[in-house]
C-alpha cells in the first residue's frame, strides 16, 4: 500500500479506472491499521525479548606482517638475540607455589607452557646446526616448576575432598543420631541357643518413619565381654551387612553381623570339661554390646553363646581317636601277655 502512495503522478490509473467512494473506503481501511501499528511498534519494541548480549569484536591487526613477526619472535630464544644476557633464574619451588592463588598458578602455567614451547623449538634449531644449546638447563628447570604446579594443585584438591567428606559424614552423624532412636534399639535376638557368632542389630527410628538416610555399616560397633573383661579388638572380626527393609516395618534398619573371634582371644582350656584335657564342654557365655557412633543401644550388653572353633573340633576329636586306639592296643597287649602266661 505503500509503494503505491510513493509512486509518481505519472504511473497513476486514468480518472475512469479511479475506485469509488466506497471502494476507496475498503482501501483506506489497512491503511489506517498499518499507521496505528506503526505508532504502536515503538511501545512494543520495550516488551520484546531480548537477545545474546553483543560479543565484542575480536581484535584485527593493522598490519599482519607485524602480527607474524610478533608471534615468531616469542619461539626465539632471548640469548639468541642477546648472548649476553645473564644467567637464567631458578625453577619454582612447591613452597613459594603454595602462597599463590588458583588464578596466580594457571597464569603462571600459561608462562611456563609457552617457555617451554620456545625451549623445546630451540633445541631442535641447535640440534638441527649442531651446536649446544646455552643453560641447557633451563628445560628441566621449567618441566620441574609445571611438576610443582600439578603437586600443589592435587594438594588442594585432595584437601577440598577430605573436607567435602568430613563435613557429609558430620552431617550423615547428626541425621542418623536424630532419627534413630537408641533406647528402642537392640542386638536382636538377646539370646542365640545353639548359634556361634551371628546376630542381628535391630534399629528404630524415634517417630515410627522411614529414616531418610540409613547409617553406614562402619557406623555400628561390636564388643564382647567374657568374664567380665573385653576382648581385644585385634581378635575380633566383625563383619555386617545391611538387610533390605521389610514392606511391613519401615521403621526398623536391620544388620546382620557375623563375628569371629580368634583362638587367643578365649583360653583353650575354657572349652574343655572339668577334669578333661581334651573333651569339649558346652558353649561358653559371653556378653555383646553394640555402639552406633559411640552411642550404646538397647538397655545393655546381651548374653550370646560362642562354640569352638573347626580347628578346636578337629583336634579333640583326633584326641578322642587316639584315646580309643591307645584303648584297644593296651587290651591286646595284656590279652597277649595273659595268653602267654597260660602256657604250659
Amino acid at each position: 500500500m505503500l509503494s503505491l502512495l510513493r509512486r509518481p503522478a505519472a504511473m497513476l490509473r486514468p480518472a475512469s479506472m479511479l475506485a469509488t467512494s466506497s471502494q476507496c473506503a475498503v482501501l483506506a481501511a489497512p491503511t489506517a491499521v498499518l499507521s496505528r501499528a506503526l505508532q504502536i511498534a515503538p511501545a512494543l519494541k520495550s516488551y520484546a525479548p531480548r537477545g545474546p548480549p553483543d560479543r565484542p569484536p575480536k581484535p584485527t591487526w593493522e598490519d599482519p606482517e607485524t602480527a607474524s613477526r610478533e608471534a615468531l619472535l616469542q619461539f626465539i630464544d632471548p640469548y639468541e638475540k642477546d648472548p649476553d644476557r645473564g644467567e637464567p633464574g631458578r625453577r619454582w619451588r612447591a613452597a613459594e607455589l603454595r602462597l599463590k592463588s588458583n588464578e596466580d598458578l594457571q597464569k603462571l602455567w600459561i608462562v611456563l607452557l609457552r617457555e617451554r614451547n620456545m625451549l623445546h623449538s630451540t633445541r631442535m634449531l641447535h640440534k638441527k646446526r649442531k651446536t649446544t644449546m646455552p643453560h641447557l638447563g633451563r628445560v628441566q628447570a621449567t618441566r620441574k616448576s609445571m611438576a610443582m604446579i600439578k603437586v600443589v594443585l592435587g594438594e588442594r584438591q585432595r584437601a577440598k575432598q577430605e573436607r567435602d567428606e568430613r563435613l557429609a559424614a558430620e552431617h550423615l552423624r547428626e541425621c542418623t543420631l536424630s532419627q534413630i532412636d537408641l533406647a528402642r534399639s537392640e542386638v536382636w535376638p538377646p539370646f542365640i541357643p545353639g548359634a556361634a557368632h551371628s546376630f542381628t542389630i535391630l534399629l528404630r527410628t524415634t517417630d515410627g518413619s522411614t529414616p531418610e538416610k540409613d547409617p553406614p555399616a562402619d557406623a555400628l560397633a561390636i564388643e564382647m565381654r567374657y568374664k567380665g573383661e573385653l576382648l581385644p579388638s585385634n581378635l575380633v572380626e566383625v563383619r555386617m551387612h545391611r538387610q533390605p527393609p521389610a514392606k511391613s516395618r519401615p521403621d526398623q534398619v536391620r544388620y546382620n553381623c557375623h563375628v569371629y573371634v580368634g583362638g587367643q582371644a578365649i583360653p583353650a582350656a575354657d572349652f574343655l570339661r572339668p577334669g578333661s584335657e581334651e573333651e569339649l564342654g558346652d558353649p561358653l557365655s559371653l556378653e555383646v554390646s553394640a555402639t552406633l557412633y559411640g552411642e550404646p543401644l538397647g538397655e545393655g550388653a546381651v548374653p550370646v553363646r560362642v562354640l569352638p572353633s573347626k580347628r578346636r573340633k578337629r583336634l579333640a576329636a583326633l584326641a578322642a581317636i587316639n584315646r580309643a586306639m591307645s584303648a584297644k592296643l593296651r587290651e591286646r597287649k595284656e590279652a597277649a601277655a595273659k595268653g602267654l602266661e597260660e602256657l604250659p
